[in-house]
């Protein structure tokens, strides 16, 4: 074999080989220079590869755990509401809970059909209308499908189904969901009405996506075909690149920021979590930074694929151990948040602003550094002052 053949093989495969290892390849740069290793070029089809893989190892299988999760909840609420008697709520909350993990996971990729639906705001409308729910709960109404359909999203949803399943430190309430009394009854009614509706939107999110149904998963990751949504394996690239960077920045500032006050003049605010009734906030949080991981790395277990990440280190190894650490170091400072989010919010602010601060460092590496990387453009409108 040539000799600059073999040196080239020889550094190719050295940062793959440490390329599963994000601490020791950024000590290892230095020998990198030594060897002669530079970055090389990204072929066309590194990246369609990239973007299929993603495509068929997270984006499909997030969903398909979405509709499958949904589908498990719908069937539990309706069986409460058929036999209350033999009402297990701890299994039913926690099904409710199952359901948010892909649901959150999928906030990565928030784009195309769940951007172009109203599947979004019909699985997590936020924030509710109680109000509402309580109106229509003490109504003559038959609470079907139909007619939940017809009160709008802010009414029903997930967190329509929380306000019946996480009563606010409220036994009556809660034993009102067992009671075989009519408004025990209505209350069943009504959360099982709303979830076989969220099991029909997760259903159809799927099936927009499903190779056998409406291809987007196709129309996605074979850039420049011609029914793709993007006429080029860099818009599809810039596609992913972005909704990372928009979530990051919705875990700040919506998510830590805005409960805590930082966003909003000081006030600490628990109301303005998204989760408090089921105490999901933070593994809400933990879900999104999960779904970008997998997203950057391009499979749900934590391995490497063809990637977002393979792409970067292609071109940057250091900037590819930057970003992993990012993630890895947001993922710890949203754990180390003592549970329930309410009480840490007055007793640990330093915790969540720990918290907050991973979460804008993470943005901001994948703002700057990756983008940059990749030749990727930022559509997001960045107005935090960054």
């Amino acid at each position: 074999m040539p000799k600059k053949l073999i040196k080239l093989v020889s550094c190719t495969e050295f940062e793959k080989h440490f390329q599963v290892r994000p601490r020791l390849a950024a000590a290892l740069g230095a020998l990198l220079l030594l060897l002669g290793c530079s970055p090389v070029s990204i072929s066309d089809g590194e990246r369609r590869v990239a973007l299929g893989q993603t495509t068929e190892q997270v984006i499909l299988p997030t969903y398909a755990e979405l509709r499958d999760r949904s589908a498990e909840l719908a069937a539990l609420l309706e069986e409460l509401a058929a036999a209350p008697a033999e009402g297990d709520l701890s299994a039913i909350r926690a099904a409710y809970l199952d359901v948010r993990s892909p649901l959150e996971e999928a906030e990565a990729f928030a784009f195309g059909p769940a951007a172009d639906s109203s599947a979004t705001a019909a699985l997590d409308q936020f924030p509710i209308d109680p109000a509402k729910i309580d109106a229509a709960l003490s109504s003559d109404a038959e609470l079907s499908v139909k007619y939940l359909r017809s009160l709008g999203a802010n009414k029903r949803g997930l967190h329509g189904i929380e306000y019946l399943l996480f009563p606010a430190e409220d036994s009556e309430l809660e034993g009102a969901l067992l009671s075989p009394e009519p408004s025990g009854e209505r209350r069943r009614q009504y959360a099982a009405s709303a979830a076989r509706i969220v099991a029909e939107e997760a259903e159809e999110l799927h099936d927009a996506w499903a190779p056998e149904g409406g291809d987007y998963a196709g129309k996605f990751s074979r850039p420049g075909a011609e029914e793709s949504v993007s006429s080029n394996v860099q818009a599809g690239l810039d596609t992913l690149l972005n909704e990372t960077v928009v979530l990051t920045e919705a875990i700040a500032n919506l998510k830590l920021g805005k409960p805590l006050g930082v966003t909003t003049g000081g006030t600490i605010d628990p109301a303005a979590q998204e989760s408090e009734r089921a105490s999901a906030s933070l593994s809400d949080m933990l879900a999104n930074l999960r779904g970008i991981r997998n997203v950057y790395l391009g499979t749900r277990d934590g391995s490497v694929g063809t990637s977002l990440s393979s792409l970067v280190h292609a071109k940057s190894a250091s900037v590819d151990v930057r970003v992993r650490t990012a993630i890895e170091e947001a993922e710890a400072a949203v754990r180390a948040v003592p549970e329930p989010f309410t009480t840490a919010l007055e007793r640990h602010p330093a915790a969540v602003q720990a918290a907050y601060d991973a979460a804008k460092a993470l943005k901001r590496v994948l703002a700057t550094e990756v983008l940059g990387t990749l030749g990727a453009s930022l559509k997001f409108s960045d107005n935090d002052g960054d």
